[in-house]
């Protein structure tokens, strides 16, 4: 997950690290890429690369995590009612396509969607973020709900990506607004 630092100099360069790596997964496949070549595009050497990471999966962890702290997930989780999901839903299809689309098309590129949707439910599991859905659910189908939930809006997510952002935010918000707050059977 990345070593945790308190100053600003150390967050630039953690932050400098990420960037590289995804320059580098512009040009190549994750796989293919070694903390090596990470250091040689941030331009620094082994020991500051292990300074701040111990591993190249450590800095893919680090970067998934800060883009799903940016993403506003949060906000979106904590709607509680059906004609508030819309207004959050376009704000996180906005961040990805507006701030985070040179690192999603990387993911993609690189086969690790499944990466960044597992650290999302992992995240979501860890905080517990169902306790406001539908208060006659059980905790499990709360929880069920929640995943299902998660899971719809990040392959949303891909296939919005992957088609390069043709529809707007807020028609890709208002469609999977209107499927996750619609009955499948009335």
């Amino acid at each position: 997950m990345g070593k945790q630092f308190k100053t600003e100099r150390a967050a630039q360069q953690q932050a400098h690290i990420c960037q590289a790596l995804v320059a580098l997964m512009e040009k190549q496949s994750y796989g293919e890429i070694s903390v090596s070549g990470i250091c040689v595009q941030a331009d620094i050497p082994r020991r500051t690369f292990y300074y701040y990471f111990d591993s190249k999966e450590d800095v893919l962890s680090f970067l998934l995590d800060g883009v799903l702290k940016e993403c506003a997930l949060e906000s979106m989780l904590r709607t509680s009612r059906p004609e508030e999901l819309a207004p959050s839903l376009t704000r996180f299809f906005r961040y990805w396509r507006d701030c985070r689309r040179r690192e999603l098309t990387v993911l993609m590129r690189s086969g690790l969607e499944q990466e960044l949707i597992m650290r999302c439910l992992r995240w979501v599991s860890s905080e517990q973020q169902w306790t406001q859905l539908v208060a006659d659910y059980t905790e499990e189908e709360r929880s069920v709900s929640m995943l299902l939930g998660i899971t719809s809006v990040f392959y949303t997510l891909l296939h919005w990506c992957a088609r390069e952002f043709r529809q707007s935010p807020e028609y890709m918000a208002a469609c999977v607004a209107r499927i996750l707050t619609t009955p499948l059977v009335k």
